[in-house]
């Protein structure tokens, strides 16, 4: 089995994050106008769920299907120029400390066999180029692999996660799947967890409802026993 990075924006500043912030958005504008924020405005029900929502259970759900709809899309948009779909499964995300230099980081895993396959669909011109821009040290950036394809002469099975996903780039490349422009890959799989609402499933997971409340409740006898006194 071959552990690979994908393609994946994270969760700072970028399309997924603000995604998010949607999805928080959307649930305060809906609990202001059913009466279910005890008479607080969208701003401040939005603070109440900073204090009682965990933003990594969110992200982990979004990690998951943003996985899962990328696998579907690269299996759709190639299937008919490859032997068969590849078995690409989640397999975890991590975070960074802090994100000055990088961000979160997708991982799913591909049976040797489907690696395989996936390499030798891919363009050696394209990989070459794919090695040379990822791994070519440079001012502000220390490159612990070679940026000559020439020597990554090594079985695949050897490939860590970091050799297998320049080779999955350089797959989607070949098969005129974009990473980096305008109709980036990105955007159309955000598009198709965007429409089956994984946002707010993620946001509402995240969420500790009775907390929630009840920071809502002493948020709104704060502000009224504030306005009493300014009143007075």
């Amino acid at each position: 089995m071959i552990t690979l990075t994908i393609p994946f924006p994270g969760f700072y500043e970028s399309i997924l994050s603000s995604e998010l912030d949607r999805a928080e958005e959307q649930l305060a504008e809906s609990l202001v106008a059913h009466g279910e924020a005890f008479g607080l405005e969208p701003s401040d029900v939005i603070e109440a769920l900073m204090y009682t929502r965990d933003y990594s259970v969110a992200c982990r759900a979004i990690a998951k299907e943003y996985a899962e709809a990328f696998a579907d899309f690269v299996t759709q948009e190639t299937q008919a120029r490859t032997d068969a779909p590849f078995a690409f499964t989640y397999d975890t995300m991590d975070s960074p400390r802090e994100y000055n230099f990088t961000t979160d980081r997708c991982y799913m895993t591909l049976p040797l066999a489907d690696f395989e396959r996936l390499y030798a669909a891919t363009d050696p011109e394209i990989l070459k180029r794919q090695i040379h821009r990822s791994f070519t040290s440079c001012d502000g950036f220390m490159s612990y692999y070679s940026g000559n394809v020439a020597d990554w002469d090594k079985p695949l099975s050897d490939y860590d996660h970091n050799e297998a996903g320049a080779v999955l780039v350089a797959y989607l490349e070949t098969h005129n799947l974009d990473t980096n422009n305008v109709n980036r890959l990105d955007y159309q799989i955000l598009e198709r967890i965007s429409c089956n609402g994984e946002f707010d499933s993620a946001l509402d997971a995240a969420i500790d409802w009775n907390k929630f409340r009840e920071r809502m409740k002493d948020m709104a006898a704060d502000k009224l026993n504030k306005g009493n006194i300014n009143h007075e």
